[in-house]
């Protein structure tokens, strides 16, 4: 009898330290894993790989690609300043248009330049025009009129991960308000918010706590010009910043421009206005491009960015349609990795970068995207030079840091709130693995379930 009951203790103790799902109380329905062998097309480690998880930011890996494939790694957007009308004597008779081209990068304190719409009114008066007998018109026709995702939880929305999609965007259209706080308790100072604009309203109702770090969160709604600033932010700081959204980016930029016209001696008559005749025929006398999309995808994949994963998101539905949304987009690229020959049957997309929890596809799915992008893509070497290495850059430099595979794992990392995925490519000799791992509703540590991971791809790679 002693002896069955020391069998069942040894046997349950080699499962508790054998099997993730004791260690971290998971069910084997949160996990979706697959590594498969990119050379010969074995499956190197299996769990649920057909399953759906929530994939969090991974789903970058499916825009980014997607993006590669239809346009290309080298497109540029384009945003143009336009005209409807004449110019005589150095002055235009008519309204002067800014078409946006769904640029995320105009203005971007990352790949940008924040001085691009002064440049603009700069070479408008090297052009020789001196007066505008119109309005300054914001285009952002190309997207749709919904910059949030419907998907996206209320929490969010009016916080700089969250800012809004828009045909026309500047800045990154990220808003930061700068408090001065004095003891625990009271109501911090707004000293400054950047970049100025017309019209916002900010309801600050911030505390200030005895904490290292801040809890404030900026609430509110695309084209409103409120926000509401809830939270706590640490107590007796000369000068703290949160960082939120720009309520309309398209007007922002109108009015920018009406500004810096004026500052460059150019007059104008009219008013910044949103609506426009769509009909009216329009003369281009300038353009402004992005950089490279080789290197708007690997800033998005470094650094997670979401504003520029929900540009290319919905940019994908312009290789199809004239103007773009979640839904066209959606359809366009599960159309085109259903074309080469993916089942997408478990391809469940609510925006292009993984803030909606809604999201949702299996491991295999995603595999056999990576795989098709490393084995038949003409893009491979730009698409698997965008994913940051584990252990060495972007946000992965600390993930496999000091273990046989630094350096060696291209990956993507997904995380929200019971959320923690990693996707990508193991290079390390003759070993060509693509993997993707999706845990989710875990009960225990985060850095427990990261650090199973990193043993799982360990394990994958033969380092046991």
């Amino acid at each position: 009898m002693r002896s069955n009951r020391l069998l069942i203790l040894f046997i349950f103790s080699v499962l508790f330290h054998c099997n993730i799902f004791a260690q971290l109380n998971l069910d084997p329905s949160t996990i979706s894993l697959q590594v498969v062998d990119l050379k010969s097309g074995k499956i190197i480690m299996d769990r649920n790989s057909s399953q759906c998880a929530t994939p969090a930011s991974i789903t970058k890996v499916i825009s980014t690609a997607t993006a590669l494939e239809l346009l290309g790694p080298d497109y540029t957007y384009k945003t143009t300043i336009e005209h409807d009308g004449t110019i005589t004597d150095g002055v235009l008779h008519g309204n002067l248009y800014i078409r946006g081209g769904g640029d995320p990068t105009l203005g971007s304190y990352y790949l940008g330049n924040p001085g691009v719409i002064k440049q603009w009114a700069r070479e408008l008066r090297g052009m020789g025009i001196r007066a505008i007998q119109g309005d300054i018109i914001p285009d952002a026709s190309c997207f749709d009129k919904e910059p949030i995702p419907i998907h996206w939880s209320w929490e969010d929305m009016g916080n700089y991960y969250a800012a809004g999609t828009f045909g026309l965007s500047i800045f990154d259209n990220s808003l930061r308000l700068t408090f001065k706080s004095g003891a625990s308790g009271t109501t911090p100072q707004l000293v400054s918010v950047s970049p100025q604009i017309a019209g916002l309203h900010i309801d600050n109702q911030l505390t200030t706590l005895k904490i290292a770090a801040d809890s404030g969160y900026i609430y509110g709604m695309p084209y409103d010009n409120k926000r509401i600033v809830l939270g706590g932010i640490p107590a007796n700081r000369e000068l703290y910043t949160l960082r939120g959204d720009i309520p309309n980016p398209p007007m922002l930029v109108a009015q920018r421009l009406d500004s810096a016209l004026k500052e460059v001696g150019i007059t104008v008559n009219g008013e910044c206005k949103e609506r426009f005749n769509s009909s009216n025929p329009r003369n281009t006398i300038l353009i402004h491009e992005s950089p490279k999309l080789r290197e708007i995808i690997k800033l998005t994949n470094f650094r997670s960015n979401n504003l520029y994963a929900e540009h290319l998101f919905k940019s994908i539905a312009l290789t199809k349609y004239g103007q773009a949304s979640n839904a066209k987009a959606i359809e366009v690229i599960k159309q085109y990795w259903f074309s080469k020959g993916i089942d997408v049957s478990s391809l469940f997309l609510k925006d292009g970068s993984g803030l909606s929890p809604q999201n949702a596809f299996s491991a295999k799915t995603l595999n056999e995207i990576l795989a098709y992008m490393y084995q038949k893509s003409p893009s491979k070497e730009v698409f698997i030079a965008s994913l940051p290495r584990a252990g060495k850059e972007g946000t992965v430099a600390g993930f496999m840091a000091k273990t046989p595979l630094e350096g060696k794992v291209w990956m993507k990392s997904g995380s929200i709130t019971g959320v923690q995925c990693y996707s990508g490519y193991i290079l390390d000799n003759d070993k060509e693995y693509a993997f993707t791992i999706m845990v989710n509703n875990w009960v225990g540590a985060r850095k427990d379930v990261r650090a199973q991971i990193r043993q799982w791809l360990l394990e994958a790679a033969g380092y046991n």
